[in-house]
């Protein structure tokens, strides 16, 4: 028998053992699993059984489905003490039958089973940055991330502030995470955070540094997958075009970094992800354009067109031009006199993917107050 157990971010504990076939996850009140936070889809994600146990898929959630601290592209087969997160919400993943085994071998050794490792304590990684592949322990209760020398964790990159964040830690194996109103902000697996807690591998975005959290007990290898993921945070501040010889030095750059790459494989990314964001930056900046000359609409539906990976790369110039569009579509709304138009206006805000979570809100709360009031 397989089970969940399911953290919210205030701690709180369900446990659910699954029995059937499949399991959708979201907000909707149809789903057999319903998460009620405004970080959560209607329809975020599917479990279903296979012929060797369950497996985990992205339903086309906004924010994703987190495996083990990396995004599911694909249907993701989960083994014992995996650690998924969507939204706000982690989810651990548990074999009875391996959890038995392990808590007998504990009682007949009488005491804790212990992974063997170098690594004796929870640290960060840095993935992008000054000094890829530097590591962190995190050894002290309270410690200070920025590029100031009074910092702990120094990063000194002109994209971090001075002060840019702190951890606590919460519990012998448990951190918090808090933005210490940095300018860039701090992202954790890509989604923009005042203060969160982390988890094993969890990616941390302090500005254009990116940092790994990976807990004691375990050591850290970048694989080809990984190492693509990386290079693409690499580019989220697009490059300048590179010359032949620039090219050469920053493919054996991160070669040496994320290791098992070879100089030809990192050069072949290079140019491919910067074919892809200069059609990515035409498409933002014509989009930015409309939306400045009194077009949202345009511009929206240009947008549309961007990939998930090139809509997280341009969050910022993407957030200003739909809520320039949200803006209008709500004040649209709002002047409608026609009931089923009016709504109709709402929900294309509410359904919108790239719409900011605020205007999300308040289209779908007027929505709501649309539906309750009298014909």
């Amino acid at each position: 028998m397989w089970s969940l157990k399911i953290e919210d971010d205030s701690g709180d504990c369900t446990h659910l053992q699954l029995s059937r076939e499949e399991y959708k996850i979201g907000r909707d009140e149809t789903v057999a699993i319903r998460l009620i936070e405004r970080n959560i889809s209607r329809q975020h994600a599917l479990i279903m059984r296979g012929d060797d146990g369950y497996a985990i898929a992205d339903l086309g959630s906004y924010n994703g489905v987190f495996h083990n601290g990396l995004r599911v592209a694909a249907t993701q087969h989960l083994a014992h003490g995996d650690l998924l997160q969507l939204g706000d919400y982690r989810i651990t993943v548990c074999d009875d039958a391996i959890a038995t085994t392990e808590q007998k071998f504990q009682a007949a050794q009488g005491r804790t089973l212990r992974v063997e490792s170098k690594a004796a304590y929870d640290r960060l990684v840095v993935l992008v940055g000054p000094e890829p592949g530097q590591q962190f322990p995190l050894e002290l209760d309270r410690i200070l991330l920025g590029r100031g020398e009074e910092c702990e964790i120094c990063l000194p990159h002109s994209s971090v502030s001075r002060v840019h964040a702190e951890i606590t830690r919460v519990q012998e194996d448990r951190y918090e995470l808090v933005d210490k109103g940095s300018a860039n902000g701090v992202r954790i697996n890509g989604r923009a955070l005042k203060n969160s807690f982390i988890d094993g591998r969890d990616v941390i975005e302090l500005g254009d540094v990116a940092l790994k959290f990976i807990p004691r007990g375990q050591v850290f290898h970048t694989n080809a997958e990984e190492g693509q993921r990386i290079a693409a945070l690499a580019g989220s501040s697009p490059p300048p075009p590179l010359h032949s010889d620039q090219l050469s030095i920053k493919a054996k750059l991160l070669a040496a970094a994320f290791g098992g790459f070879s100089v030809l494989v990192v050069l072949m990314l290079t140019l491919s992800y910067q074919n892809q964001t200069q059609d990515a930056r035409s498409i933002v900046t014509k989009a930015t354009s409309l939306a400045a000359d009194g077009d949202p609409h345009t511009a929206h539906m240009l947008l549309l067109n961007l990939k998930k990976e090139d809509q997280k790369n341009w969050r910022i110039s993407i957030k200003k031009v739909e809520m320039e569009w949200a803006k209008s579509m709500i004040r649209a709304a709002t002047l409608e006199k026609d009931r089923t138009k009016k709504a109709a206006l709402l929900q294309e805000v509410v359904d919108a993917p790239l719409v900011p979570e605020e205007f999300h809100s308040l289209a779908e709360g007027s929505l709501k107050d649309l539906k309750s009031q009298s014909p």
